[in-house]
C-alpha cells in the first residue's frame, strides 16, 4: 500500500491544483507509513468515524462477526489432504452489506 501512496502522490505533483486532503476509511491494510507519504507532502489525513454515513445519508454499525468462525475455517483448510488445494476462501459477516468493502 505505501507504493500505491507514492505513484499517487508523484501522479498529484503533475496536477496544477495542491491536494490538500485525503480521507481514508480505518482499515488495517492503511499503516502509519502510509499515511507518512502524503504527510511529507503537506495532505491532510482525515479518517472516517467508524459509524460512516452511508449510501442512503444514514448511518449503521457495521455488521461484525466471532473471529472464532475465522480459526475454523483455517483449521478445516489445514486439515484437508496435501493433494487438495483451496484456492480462496471468503469468510464475512453474514449482513455484510457489500463483498470487498473495507
Amino acid at each position: 500500500m505505501t507504493q500505491h501512496a507514492r505513484q499517487l502522490t508523484w501522479s498529484s505533483a503533475e496536477r496544477p491544483e495542491h491536494v490538500r486532503f485525503l480521507i481514508r476509511d480505518r482499515d488495517q491494510k492503511f499503516t502509519h507509513r502510509f499515511d507518512e507519504v502524503f504527510r511529507a507532502d503537506g495532505i491532510e489525513i482525515i479518517r472516517t468515524p467508524f459509524r460512516a454515513p452511508q449510501a442512503n445519508g444514514g448511518t449503521a454499525v457495521e455488521p461484525m462477526m466471532d473471529v472464532e468462525h475465522v480459526a475454523r475455517a483455517i483449521v478445516y483448510m489445514a486439515s484437508l489432504p496435501l493433494d487438495a488445494n483451496v484456492l480462496f476462501m471468503t469468510v464475512m459477516a453474514t449482513k455484510m452489506p457489500l463483498v470487498g468493502r473495507g
